[in-house]
């Protein structure tokens, strides 16, 4: 939403997504945590725009 309302032009958006297994106290494999980095591919001359947007997203 933030892209849209800002007006910076983006392309497609890659995501990575790391998971890491844990076994729970009965022994069975559970997702214990997951990393995931998301890249918009922001233009080069809206990096002012983005990082206003990254801001807003890293705190909501």
């Amino acid at each position: 939403m933030c892209p849209r309302k800002s007006r910076a032009s983006n392309g497609p958006v890659t995501a990575k997504v790391r998971i890491q297994l844990a076994r729970n106290e009965k022994g069975r494999v559970r997702i214990f945590h997951v990393d995931t980095y998301l890249d918009p591919h922001f233009a080069a001359e809206d990096s002012e725009k983005a990082a206003h947007c990254g801001t807003l997203f890293e705190t909501y």
